[in-house]
């Protein structure tokens, strides 16, 4: 009997344990935000490269045409400087079909607040869409098309629809050079009749970004 008392009274002791709620785990960490889609960010790639990285080309100035014969032109009609025999590196290996398959041969590019701006695109002749892509420091970009041409053209839009963008380095200071690799896919729209004109813009580029202009 005094057994029994014994772990009855043992019994009620413990039960009051049991009935407490059981400790909560930790919560979980929140799941990483995901990046707006329409947001691209540039990847990080240190091994990339291409014969174009390691290879100078030159060309002639803007507006300046220099003709089989060697015979030099302003295609504007004025004369020849001397500025215009000055040889421009060329910093961009872009082929698009936007107006006419073709090499994108310059980029330009240069500090805008904490980010990198820079222009693809080629000198004169027939050929005149720029490509400008505005980088900022977390890697997250931007793109913006303008092409002019010789006739008023009916209003149009650029809508992306791929933007991939390829860095060597995060290192986006001036003075260095920018290596990258970059593809783009949008459509031209005539807004007044609805047709679309699938653009296409992808290659390697090399600009060295300049200090940016102090104003004026």
């Amino acid at each position: 009997m005094k057994t029994l008392v014994r772990f009855l009274i043992l019994l009620a002791a413990i039960a009051p344990l049991h009935a407490q709620k059981a400790p909560s785990k930790a919560a979980p960490d929140p799941a990483p935000a995901k990046q707006d889609s329409a947001t691209p960010k540039a990847e990080l790639v240190p091994g990339l490269d291409c014969k174009f990285f390691h290879t100078l080309l030159t060309a002639r100035p803007e507006m300046i045409v220099e003709h089989d014969d060697g015979h030099l032109e302003n295609i504007a009609g004025e004369n020849i400087t001397e500025g215009d025999l000055v040889l421009i590196e060329q910093t961009s290996n872009c082929k698009t079909n936007s107006q006419g398959e073709h090499t994108m041969r310059f980029c330009d590019a240069g500090m805008k607040d904490k980010d990198v701006e820079f222009s693809i695109y080629e000198s004169g002749g027939d050929y005149a869409g720029v490509l400008t892509v505005r980088l900022k420091p977390d890697r997250s970009f931007t793109c913006s098309y303008k092409a002019n041409y010789v006739t008023p053209p009916t209003p149009r839009e650029y809508r992306f629809k791929k933007q991939t963008l390829r860095l060597k380095s995060d290192k986006l200071e001036p003075r260095y050079r920018l290596y990258a690799w970059i593809s783009v896919e949008f459509d031209e729209v005539d807004l007044k009749t609805g047709k679309e004109f699938p653009i296409k813009i992808e290659g390697y580029i090399k600009p060295v970004i300049k200090s940016p202009v102090a104003a004026e």
